[in-house]
């Protein structure tokens, strides 16, 4: 497993950082991880407020003060996280199998990270004369002759000619023979090891043996050498640096093929084959019924036809991997979520991919399977990671509920279009109200209606009894965006009907809609807007006031004083974890801001100690 910064032009709002190593990130050498803000029994430390800011991309980092702003930010929206988190959790939302669905993913992936170091990273060893050998053959460039044949045998031929005296360069081959005669530049790192330890090794003139690589087979003749100019323009350090990582990428990957091989030996990993070739079938039917595509690569609206035409089979298993199983179902979700490339829609190829793409799904799942079996994702460093993810999915989870059961009426968007703009018309009402202090007398009122009785004997009855105060008043023309609670009650009544009983703040009222005067509604497309406004707005003022109360009842305590001593990046990235085995994921979860709950409740901030 390597890593590799890949930054955005200098234009670019944001910068791509692809990493490996997270373990030490945010550690400060010798300095106490401060804590930042207590949340109930659990707190929030400066190397997880560290990870969460330096590890996402954030607007509004320019300057020194935008920074502090930003950390402010930053910590009341992680508070909220884990506000939002804890109670998803009181009200069972861990046995929502979406989101532990998700928790366990990642479970998985970083279990099989760690399983990666164990047995690759941490069992690989670069000595000092392999990086000094390295050094001197980095310093070097070499023109080399050879030959090259996906079969051994002409070339076992051509090395016998080449004993009795003949050159590389004096042999000819016919087009039916496969071999291939070529000259190339070779610097060190650049080739498989293999024929690069040939090349180097040889000298002037000298012709190597029959070389097997991953592509096939090479003979090699040095013809010339000289100073290699990329590494005249590196530094000693950073020349040695580098002949390291190369030397360590080789042997873990020759570390990885052996581990693999030997763990995987008793599993059992295929996949279906009538699935497969349905899957296949569908695929190229989907791809190319919107044309030629090359690569190709599922689309929501391509996955979605893909599940129709397979409709019958989504739950029979595609994938058998170890002990577990992947349905038609899920593969066609992982082929759209992963962005798997498909080269071309030809029969052949089409197969290919799919095969090199479902073996290593099957290869990575038995991995992950025997890092969870070994405990490895109860590590320190790997819970503390799934627990960012858990509170991540949770609050998300919490949230999702709320917007769910958030609902907008029509008054709700002609009170707010009237707010942006005060020469919209909106609809005006003529309405009755019955109001009382009782409710009591609300709801016998609402019966006496129901069976029938005219307004003045119902007004006469209930006057004979103190404790039965109604009172009657009337609302003519009066805006909706003015009519308060009584134009939300009365909007979805028919003219002449009266409402149920409803409480408000201080009296129980039944309202009738006597009759309701309507302008033109704004186009449907400024409707469609302003209502997916309105519904954000409601759905973020019911969270500041959940995630309030929720701290107010979890005592959260912010050290602001702490805060500005917390060293942070002014850099804005996107941070990729890349994974060992295969695959990458977000470094850490996103964060939601969540700021607008604390001016709904006052908290305790306090100094430190």
């Amino acid at each position: 497993m390597s890593y590799k910064h890949m930054f955005a032009t200098p234009n670019a709002l944001l910068a791509l950082f692809l990493i490996a190593f997270l373990n030490a990130h945010g550690q400060t050498g010798g300095k106490e991880n401060f804590i930042l803000a207590r949340v109930g029994r659990q707190v929030i430390t400066e190397k997880e407020f560290q990870e969460r800011f330096d590890l996402l991309p954030g607007p509004g980092r320019s300057s020194p003060g935008q920074i502090e702003a930003a950390k402010q930010d930053m910590l009341l929206s992680l508070v909220a996280e884990k506000l939002l988190a804890n109670a998803a959790e009181a009200n069972g939302l861990l046995r929502d199998t979406a989101i532990t669905r998700e928790i366990d993913q990642v479970r998985r992936l970083l279990a099989r990270d760690e399983l990666f170091r164990d047995e690759v990273q941490h069992k690989v060893k670069v000595l000092p004369s392999e990086i000094r050998l390295g050094v001197q053959r980095a310093k070097r460039r070499l023109l080399v002759s050879y030959l090259f044949s996906e079969d051994r045998t002409p070339l076992d031929l051509a090395r016998r000619q080449i004993r009795r005296g003949m050159g590389l360069n004096s042999m000819s081959f016919d087009s039916t023979s496969g071999v291939l005669h070529d000259t190339i530049t070779v610097d060190w790192g650049q080739a498989e090891a293999e024929l690069e330890n040939a090349a180097f090794a040889a000298k002037p003139g000298q012709v190597s043996p029959v070389i097997h690589s991953s592509l096939g087979w090479f003979v090699l003749q040095l013809l010339h050498e000289e100073p290699n100019p990329n590494a005249v323009g590196q530094g000693d350090n950073e020349l040695r640096a580098n002949v390291e990582r190369i030397l360590r990428l080789r042997k873990e990957e020759k570390r990885l093929e052996e581990f693999v091989a030997s763990a995987t030996l008793s599993f059992e990993g295929r996949s279906t084959p009538e699935r497969f070739r349905e899957i296949a079938e569908v695929l190229r039917t989907v791809f190319n019924a919107e044309g030629r595509c090359s690569p190709c690569v599922l689309d929501e609206a391509q996955t979605s036809s893909a599940r129709t035409l397979l409709s019958q089979h989504l739950g029979d298993t595609l994938l058998v991997m170890g002990k577990r199983a992947m349905t038609v179902d899920d593969g066609l979700t992982r082929l759209f979520v992963s962005g798997t490339r498909i080269p071309s829609t030809e029969r052949p190829e089409l197969e290919r991919s799919l095969n090199r793409a479902f073996r290593q799904w099957v290869l990575q799942d038995i991995l992950e399977s025997i890092a969870l079996e070994r405990g490895l994702d109860s590590r320190p460093e790997v819970a503390r990671h799934i627990e960012y993810w858990q509170a991540h999915y949770l609050a998300e989870g919490l949230r999702a509920k709320i917007a769910a059961s958030t609902s907008v009426t029509d008054p709700d968007v002609y009170a707010y279009a009237h707010s942006l703009d005060s020469t919209i018309a909106v609809p005006t009402l003529d309405l009755r109200i019955a109001e009382s202090p009782v409710l009591t007398s609300i709801v016998h009122f609402h019966d006496a209606l129901r069976a029938g009785a005219s307004l003045d004997t119902i007004l006469a009855y209930l006057s004979s009894f103190k404790v039965y105060d109604v009172k009657i008043r009337d609302l003519h023309k009066v805006p909706l965006n003015m009519a308060g609670a009584y134009g939300t009650i009365a909007w979805n009544l028919t003219p002449g009907t009266w409402s149920n009983p409803a409480k408000l703040d201080t009296v129980s009222v039944v309202v009738q809609l006597i009759r309701r005067y309507d302008p033109p509604r704004p186009p449907a497309s400024v409707w469609d807007s302003l209502t997916a406004r309105v519904r954000e707005a409601k759905i973020n003022r019911t969270l500041d006031v959940t995630i309030a109360g929720l701290a107010r009842k979890n005592n959260v305590v912010l050290y602001d004083d702490v805060l500005p001593s917390v060293r942070v990046s002014s850099v804005p990235m996107m941070t990729y974890r890349i994974l060992g085995f295969g695959g990458r994921m977000f470094a850490v979860p996103f964060v939601r801001p969540f700021t607008g709950w604390v001016d709904v409740e006052s908290l305790q901030r306090m100094p430190i100690p």
